[in-house]
């Protein structure tokens, strides 16, 4: 098995899917570089809807 923290995993954006990208590379032991063009991440002041699957899969991954 090859040692995964030697792969690194590369990620535009910090939107919904970004960020659960991200979570589920680094619990797995992969080196995540997540790259966002905003200065800064803020709340949108809007709702979003997930299908079922999306909410199974972040509530595996505790969030």
């Amino acid at each position: 098995m090859d040692d995964t923290r030697s792969r690194q995993v590369v990620i535009a954006g910090a939107g919904v899917a970004g960020l659960t990208a991200a979570l589920a590379f680094s619990e797995r032991g992969y080196l995540v570089r997540l790259f966002e063009q905003a200065p800064r991440l803020e709340a949108a002041g809007a709702g979003i809807q997930l299908s079922p699957n999306a909410t199974r899969i972040l509530r595996q991954l505790g969030v």
